[in-house]
């Protein structure tokens, strides 16, 4: 890893050296800046990243922009603690956090789109059409807690939140971006926002074919013998997006779509095409009950459907998930901020098997919940905070998750942060009613649930902020399958402990020159007492560095390393998950600027590398095969090249 980066980081240097100064406007965003960026995914209210109950990172537009990424999922996964992985034939686009990857799917992490969730609720988790599918140029910035987060947010809130936040048409702008690339690689986006008087519009859309990749992908026949063929993987996505805001009313919807290859370890001819849908809609009002105390009102609607269609599996899921919410957040004196929230949540799905031309699950489950959280400056320099959440969910035991914590300054710049909560994952509809020949579902599932434990030290100064966090965090009641029966029938039969260290780090040198980097250490063990069985490395580091000139011209490196999984995923047909660096080159010009000076506009090229080095990345089948095979996650070099024009 070290010889690859030092050259990499060496040739940017290099480059970044012969860009000419301009008198132009610098980039868009300093430390100072992001240091007093107010974010809400921690309280549901405006506050500063420091003083947020929570261990959180926040990725900008301008660290967008510096970077590059074809993908919501290219730009998490550049974000502390992040993992990207493919979990199984269902979630072929996810992450993971902090080392949990014991899911086939990405069901312990919940993904807000201007703090309102997006759930799939039949499988319990699917988010490959988002993180593949959702336009990365409308995003104004990323907030992540990693950490549980039920107290506020309910089911799935369980080992990270991750809120995109997007822009307001507080102007008017119009930008459309066309690319190529290898293997066939081609796309098109665009967004528009307006602001006028108190209408706020924003509009977008997006296309995306990353080409065909042919992939070698061996497999065991009805005798052992090792198959060796070459396959091809699709990989097409698209979405739209629309944002309306009026004086307090507010009306989103955002539509992504996803096709891909899947791959289920055995005889290429039983795997195929996975065909994702899911449309948000949100219907929000906010209103000023009296002074101190303002309510919001929203409805939230996600309609997700997967299709899957293969030599030996076609399977037809629709996903409806509801919730109609009120929030209270109101001023209690001048050192205390109460918010006080009920809302209602009703959960549909059904999956058709043409094998079996009957609905295998087809379920209906009602849920309400009370919450509450009380943030008390007890000190100048120490803020003290509780929570919870009480939930009834239909058939489900009453439940309450808590949340603690303390945020202390001894010194400016300087704070401690120790925090304790708990957190939840509800059974999904297939979890309890699937009914199957194979797969049997068990309707008495308790959720879920995680007690987690972080303790982090935080420095912010004028151009350098670091950050430093230990976590322990166990988890109960981890749905999986009875193996030792047939059929597969879901039980609450895991238990798996985390714990691990996070370093975080952001460095300005000047307005040009940016360095950020990140490493997580984890261990974990299960109930049987198997250290470090989940599909994410102990040790993994990330460090990217951007050079972006004022007078337009931008040059970035970013890689990511993991680690060896070790002999526990060994796999007996194709190459192991082995330890690995996934270096990405982003280079761009802005010629208006470059040969006008101005920042008016833009007329911007740009090209953009994706694993430099061409390494193929392999990483295991989590479920029956996870011990026995691999499937292809990264191959080979990608290369993107395109055009964007903007005009304010």
């Amino acid at each position: 890893m070290n010889t690859k980066l030092i050259l990499a980081a060496s040739g940017m240097a290099v480059a970044s050296s012969l860009f000419a100064q301009g008198d132009s406007a610098p980039p868009d965003i300093g430390l100072a800046e992001l240091l007093n960026m107010e974010i809400s995914v921690a309280s549901k209210q405006a506050e500063k990243i420091t003083d947020a109950a929570g261990v959180i990172s926040v990725i900008t537009k301008d660290e967008i922009r510096r970077f590059g990424g074809i993908t919501l999922r290219d730009v998490l996964e550049r974000m502390p603690s992040i993992t990207a992985s493919h979990a199984g034939f269902t979630e072929r686009y996810g992450i993971a956090s902090r080392g949990d990857q014991i899911k086939v799917t990405s069901g312990h992490n919940l993904l807000l789109i201007n703090g309102r969730p997006t759930r799939e609720i039949v499988e319990g988790g699917i988010s490959s059409e988002m993180y593949a599918a959702f336009p990365i140029n409308i995003i104004e910035r990323i907030e992540v807690i990693r950490g549980p987060g039920s107290v506020l947010y309910g089911s799935d809130a369980f080992s990270t939140v991750i809120n995109i936040v997007t822009m307001d048409g507080d102007n008017t702008k119009v930008a459309a971006t066309l690319l190529g690339g290898s293997d066939g690689a081609n796309g098109v986006n665009g967004f528009a926002t307006l602001g006028k008087n108190d209408l706020k519009v924003t509009l977008s859309g997006r296309y995306m074919d990353k080409g065909d990749k042919q992939i070698m992908y061996s497999y065991a026949d009805d005798n052992d013998n090792i198959i060796t063929e070459n396959i091809t993987r699709e990989d097409v996505a698209g979405s739209g997006f629309v944002d309306l805001k009026y004086k307090g009313l507010s009306l989103t919807n955002s539509y992504n779509a996803y096709n891909t290859s899947f791959f289920i370890g055995t005889d290429p001819q039983d795997d195929g095409l996975n065909h994702y849908r899911k449309n948000f809609t949100n219907l929000g009002y906010s209103t000023a009950a009296k002074d101190g105390w303002d309510m919001d009102f929203n409805v939230t609607y996600n309609y997700a459907t997967l299709e899957s269609h293969g030599e030996g599996i076609h399977i037809n899921r629709k996903s409806n998930d509801l919730v109609a919410e009120m929030t209270n957040h109101i001023k209690v004196g001048s050192r205390s901020r109460l918010i006080v929230g009920a809302l209602y949540n009703l959960r549909k799905g059904s999956e058709y098997d043409d094998a079996l031309e009957r609905n295998s699950s087809d379920a209906k489950i009602n849920g309400v919940a009370l919450y509450s959280q009380l943030d008390y400056w007890a000190l100048d320099n120490l803020k003290l905070i509780g929570g919870f959440q009480a939930n009834k969910i239909e058939d489900t035991d009453f439940n309450i998750v808590p949340r603690f914590g303390a945020i202390w300054y001894p010194i400016p710049k300087l704070n401690v942060k120790a925090l304790y909560s708990s957190a939840f994952r509800a059974a999904s509809i297939n979890e309890r009613y699937i009914d199957h020949p194979v797969i049997q579902g068990n309707s008495d599932l308790a959720p879920e649930t995680i007690h987690a434990f972080d303790l982090g030290l935080n420095y912010q100064g004028e151009k350098f902020m670091l950050g430093l966090n230990y976590f322990y965090s166990e988890q109960f009641n981890i749905i999986n399958f009875d193996y030792t029966s047939f059929p597969l029938t879901y039980q609450n039969n895991g238990e798996i402990d985390f714990h691990g260290v996070e370093l975080e780090g952001k460095y300005f040198a000047s307005k040009e020159l940016y360095v950020v980097g990140s490493l997580l250490y984890q261990e974990n063990v299960n109930q049987e007492g198997v250290e470090n069985t989940t599909a994410v490395a102990n040790m993994g580091g990330k460090i990217g560095i951007s050079y972006a000139a004022q007078n337009g011209l931008t040059l970035s490196i970013f890689d990511i390393y993991q680690g060896d999984l070790g002999d526990v995923f060994e796999s007996t047909n194709n190459p192991q998950a082995e330890a690995h660096n996934i270096l990405n080159l982003y280079g761009s010009a802005n010629l208006k600027r470059l040969i006008s000076g101005k920042d008016a506009g833009e007329i911007t090229v740009f090209c953009q590398v994706d694993n430099v080095f061409g390494d193929d990345v392999w990483t295991p089948i989590l479920g029956a095969d996870a011990y026995h095979n691999t499937i292809p996650s990264v191959i080979g070099r990608s290369v993107y090249f395109g055009v964007k024009v903007g005009f304010n």
